[in-house]
């Protein structure tokens, strides 16, 4: 479902995403992409923000949502509630959003992982090529491990993220929020919808 630049050839086109699966409600299924699509920052402004107030938010629901997803495909994309979880320390989460494209929760990325290893993820070759500057994709012969933001704020600076480490470690005291790090989008997708096809 969806199709995104991911071997960095623009030439042949996008290529198909493929999506991991962490959870199902009912008709519903929580997936997350199993590679790192892109790479940006959490805001693009050095400042306090929250996941209702952050750039990359929009960027998901508006730029990321359209250009991923055909019409029929959307569709099939349930607009949920995103819960405001907090990091249990000095900083607010702010309040809870309506969005059909996320980043997980430092809470979601542990309930839904078994464990570090179920975290690791590999960027695409776009994603390689994006982060030449920071080099935060540990890349060698056998894989191209990077590190992936969450929505949660640091625990003790508002300008803060939280982000998962290249070997799958939560590391609840974040980055600044301006710094570029690796993304993959989650969603809740309606599978009566596709059965209905």
């Amino acid at each position: 479902m969806g199709e995104y630049e991911q071997d960095n050839n623009t030439d042949n086109g996008k290529e198909t995403i493929e999506w991991q699966v962490l959870a199902k409600e009912g008709s519903k299924v929580l997936v997350i992409s199993k590679y790192a699509l892109d790479f940006m920052p959490y805001n693009i402004e050095d400042e306090g923000v929250t996941w209702e107030t952050c750039t990359l938010r929009t960027w998901l629901n508006e730029t990321f949502y359209n250009t991923a997803f055909n019409e029929n495909e959307r569709e099939k994309i349930v607009k949920s509630i995103v819960k405001a979880d907090p990091n249990y320390g000095y900083t607010t989460p702010g309040n809870d959003t309506t969005d059909n494209i996320f980043l997980l929760s430092g809470i979601e990325a542990e309930r839904y992982f078994a464990d570090n290893d179920a975290r690791v993820c590999d960027a695409t070759d776009y994603v390689v090529a994006r982060d030449i500057e920071s080099g935060s994709v540990y890349e060698d012969e056998e894989d191209k491990r990077c590190a992936w933001l969450l929505r949660t704020p640091d625990k003790y600076y508002q300008y803060g993220i939280t982000r998962v480490s290249p070997y799958g470690t939560i590391l609840w005291e974040g980055s600044n929020v301006i710094y570029k790090w690796a993304i993959r989008p989650a969603m809740w997708i309606d599978i009566e919808m596709w059965e209905c096809e």
